[in-house]
């Protein structure tokens, strides 16, 4: 049913937004770790554009590694998948160049989306303030920060609320009474061609 693969699809892009959001949040808590590394390399001259290139280029090589391990990680759960939903994929499936493609496209995507807020705020510190060991965060910034935490969390409970929802129509659907036994049920597709044999029947 094609319905479930959309259903799914938005699933797995709401949980790649709330890792993007995790990741934006990790990497701005950890800035006090780094805010020495921004002050000396723009009192030594650094322009903000070459910092903003080298966080998010750190953010994209992770995203590469992210998606090698979710390949990986797809290969050795495709055959009890398969074994579950009665399908018969295959690991060449995996690996079709449209696949390829798009293993290449999404973490350039998701790096620069999780890594755009990160770059700008480490970059945005004044060295000066930095090497005498004062970081002060702006309201509108921590305001932000706060803002995509309460986000999170409702995506979160979406999701879960949504879970629920699902398995209980599923569970209703599956023990509702339709009025007939289901089971050593014949199903004749094309009754039309059998108009002419109806007394058969």
């Amino acid at each position: 049913n094609i319905q479930y693969v959309y259903i799914f699809s938005v699933v797995a892009l709401f949980i790649l937004l709330i890792a993007c959001i995790n990741f934006m949040n990790l990497a701005t808590a950890r800035s006090a770790n780094r805010a020495k590394e921004v002050g000396v390399r723009k009192v030594l001259g650094t322009e903000k554009s070459m910092l903003i290139s080298q966080f998010l280029s750190e953010s994209i090589l992770m995203s590469f590694v992210a998606t090698i391990l979710g390949i990986g990680v797809a290969v050795l759960l495709l055959h009890p998948f398969n074994s579950l939903s009665t399908k018969t994929f295959e690991i060449q499936d995996l690996f079709h160049y449209g696949w390829v493609l798009f293993y290449l496209m999404l973490p350039v995507v998701v790096g620069i989306m999780s890594g755009l807020y990160p770059a700008f705020y480490l970059s945005s510190f004044k060295p000066i303030s930095v090497l005498k060991g004062k970081i002060q965060v702006s309201w509108s910034k921590d305001k932000f920060r706060s803002s995509l935490v309460v986000f999170q969390f409702v995506i979160s409970i979406i999701l879960i609320v949504g879970s629920f929802v699902v398995f209980n129509q599923l569970k209703f659907i599956q023990n509702r009474n339709v009025g007939f036994d289901k089971e050593q049920v014949l199903v004749i597709e094309d009754t039309g061609a059998l108009q002419g044999n109806l007394e058969a029947f």
